[in-house]
């Protein structure tokens, strides 16, 4: 097992940082995420807490081994996904720790805020779910923390401004691009989608996660994110413009 988490943890974190915030690399750590059976997935429970923008939808594994376990990780996905991105990743990772990852506010099952958010918004939503959880300086201390894509952005500002709430942080996938090509993409997806009769916009979301998904990346794991897309309804480029 220990060898199997090893490989996991190198696949998914090394191919974000050779691909930043391209096609290839969300792709490749999306297929890193594909090998547990369906059956272990059962282990991953949820649980929904009291934030500032109404409730946060929370997945949680807990540690299989509790003897002495490690210090408990909290995982922060891209957008428009949600913290079933980390669904296989928190399975390998829960061999002797508890693994939990967040649906930020407005994506997967937690309620939207009212409008978009700064990141220093999503980073305290972030830091009411984790004291909510019981971790903090008046709790069971700090966490480990990974964000990718927008979550490494999360947990970044997290561990600025709570650093009573974070141990180490890991941050696999940081999108950074400047000048004309940011400017590109950020008028590319930072705006509402067009909602149309003949459903051509699900198609587009459709092709971007399953279509032209990595060949590594299975039909019903494609699916699965082309679900959390279309959950995030209107919602789904707010984190892009925080």
């Amino acid at each position: 097992m220990r060898i199997h988490r090893r490989r996991l943890v190198q696949t998914m974190l090394a191919a974000p940082l050779a691909y930043v915030w391209s096609r290839t690399g969300a792709d490749q750590a999306l297929a890193a995420t594909e090998s547990a059976p369906s059956a272990a997935a059962r282990r991953i429970r949820r649980r929904y807490v009291d934030g500032r923008f109404g409730q946060v939808h929370v997945h949680i594994a807990e540690a299989l081994d509790e003897t002495a376990p490690r210090t408990p990780l909290m995982c922060f996905h891209a957008t428009a996904l949600s913290g079933d991105f980390f669904r296989d990743y928190m399975l390998a990772m829960s061999a002797d720790r508890r693994v939990m990852a967040m649906d930020t506010p407005g994506y997967g099952r937690s309620d939207p805020p009212p409008e978009p958010q700064p990141m220093s918004e999503l980073a305290g939503a972030a830091a009411d779910t984790l004291v909510a959880l019981g971790y903090g300086a008046d709790g069971e201390g700090a966490v480990d923390v990974i964000g990718y894509h927008t979550g490494t952005f999360i947990a970044a500002e997290l561990a600025v401004v709570r650093p009573d709430l974070v141990r180490r942080l890991v941050l696999p996938g940081i999108p950074y691009r400047v000048g004309e090509e940011r400017k590109a993409l950020y008028e590319q997806y930072a705006r509402p989608s067009e909602l149309r009769e003949d459903g051509s916009n699900a198609m587009e979301v459709w092709r971007f996660w399953v279509t032209d998904r990595h060949p590594d990346v299975s039909l019903q794991r494609g699916a699965s994110h082309f679900v959390d897309h279309l959950q995030s309804g209107p919602y789904a480029w707010w984190a892009y413009h925080s």
